[in-house]
């Protein structure tokens, strides 16, 4: 009976009824949950996720005061009042809780660090919520943050050789420095970055070669296309199989 009442709940709105008893919990964790995209974005006093980018399927955990215990869940022009606790450590469990499903399975990660965040605890929870899910699966991964160490917290724990494409996002920070070189050149100066050879292993574990010249490259028989361009904010690298 409750998984035909659940089959009608919007997937975002799973998250607060997982709360309301630990029967509708084990429930809710037995289910098959399929998505396309999942966004979230670390702030320093919230915690927002998005399901496939649709604009009902989102979730905030936000506390409006440093000074104070507790957050307030908005969801759909909804709100929950939770007295006591952290909202980043409470959708952090949330999260973390329905990825673990065996039936789980994803897409696209898209992972933003507010850029004036500041605290590692913060960062600290966030590796030790993804460490409990290794290896993520997913084909392409987004990488927004302003100060360019966003993939170190996250790269890390994706399952090596399944990906296909990582975009990164950067701001403000990097924009003196891409700006030197036009077009894809300034791609050159992420390939000359040592890092840029621990996100390759993502695509192939195996990958310790030196970069050769250029943009377009091939290794263990897989083919990668470094690009780079702007749009009217962002500053973009990607790198995807081809």
């Amino acid at each position: 009976m409750l998984n035909k009442i659940f089959d009608r709940v919007m997937p975002i709105e799973l998250f607060p009824i997982r709360n309301v008893s630990h029967r509708f919990r084990d429930i809710i964790d037995s289910r098959a949950l399929a998505f396309k995209k999942i966004s979230f974005y670390i702030g320093n006093w919230s915690f927002f996720i998005n399901f496939n980018d649709v604009d009902e399927n989102s979730v905030e955990y936000v506390q409006y005061s440093d000074q104070e215990d507790d957050f307030t869940l908005n969801y759909n022009d909804k709100e929950i009042h939770v007295s006591k606790g952290c909202p980043l450590k409470a959708g952090l469990s949330d999260l973390c809780q329905i990825m673990q499903n065996p039936k789980f399975s994803l897409e696209v990660l898209d992972v933003t660090f507010y850029n004036m965040l500041r605290d590692d605890e913060y960062t600290e929870l966030v590796e030790n919520c993804l460490k409990k899910l290794k290896p993520i699966r997913v084909t392409a991964v987004v990488l927004n943050d302003a100060y360019g160490d966003t993939s170190d917290h996250v790269l890390p724990y994706l399952e090596p050789g399944y990906l296909e494409e990582i975009r990164i996002r950067t701001f403000s920070s990097f924009k003196n420095i891409l700006m030197k070189k036009p077009s894809f050149k300034g791609a050159e100066i992420f390939v000359g970055n040592p890092d840029f050879m621990e996100i390759l292993k993502v695509f192939y574990p195996k990958y310790s070669e030196p970069l050769p010249a250029g943009v377009r490259f091939e290794t263990q028989g897989f083919k990668f296309v470094i690009g780079f361009y702007l749009d009217s904010v962002n500053h973009i690298i990607y790198i995807t199989k081809v």
